[in-house]
């Protein structure tokens, strides 16, 4: 899955503002089904996938550890050109 892509996004509470949240969030291959990578989002909510192949689609999931709210699930995802 290796490559110069890479896969970035937040993790928040919506509300009025939205809140960041410090989460677990996985990585799947689209193909495959299999866990490419795990990390968890800075205390800004922000996580990062970097080094993966671009040519690959990926799912990227968030739980809750505290399960106060449900999974969050980003599918068909495409890794944008690392800077």
């Amino acid at each position: 899955f290796g490559g110069n892509g890479q896969i970035s996004g937040t993790v928040k509470e919506k509300g009025q503002p939205d809140q960041p949240l410090v989460r677990q969030v996985l990585l799947y291959s689209e193909n495959t089904h299999t866990l490419v990578a795990s990390t968890w989002s800075q205390a800004d909510g922000s996580y990062r996938f970097e080094q993966l192949d671009r040519d690959q689609r990926y799912t990227v999931i968030s739980t809750d550890y505290q399960h106060l709210y449900r999974a969050v699930i980003a599918d068909n995802l495409t890794p944008e050109l690392m800077p």
